[in-house]
């Protein structure tokens, strides 16, 4: 998942105006990335933040990536939450994230599967 929400950002990146309306919450996006993945050891509460930023300001990527998180709650600092996965899930999904349409799709699969509402 994590290389479809890096591929959704630079495909952002590369469709921003000249006016640069998605950059920025391209960089936060990129931020993110960097401190949840790549520092040794990662930063999580300071990835989270700008994960956060940039899926408030519609990113489809950081979006996905967010729910992603909730419904595994494999990151410290974020609880595995079935409705907050679902919530940025359908946002991502509904932006045309296909990996978010995937992933939604088996999230609501395995609630019927399990009897939940």
């Amino acid at each position: 998942m994590l290389s479809a929400a890096v591929a959704s950002a630079d495909a952002a990146e590369d469709t921003a105006g000249y006016d640069g309306t998605r950059r920025v919450p391209v960089h936060q996006f990129n931020l993110a990335i960097v401190h949840l993945t790549r520092l040794d050891p990662p930063d999580d509460a300071e990835g989270l933040r700008w994960l956060r930023l940039s899926a408030d300001a519609g990113l489809a990527g950081a979006q996905a990536y967010l729910g992603e998180m909730h419904e595994t709650g494999a990151v410290e600092g974020v609880a595995q939450d079935t409705g907050e996965a679902s919530f940025w899930l359908s946002l991502a999904a509904g932006q045309g994230h296909e990996g978010a349409q995937d992933r939604l799709a088996a999230l609501e699969a395995s609630r019927v599967k399990a009897g939940a509402p």
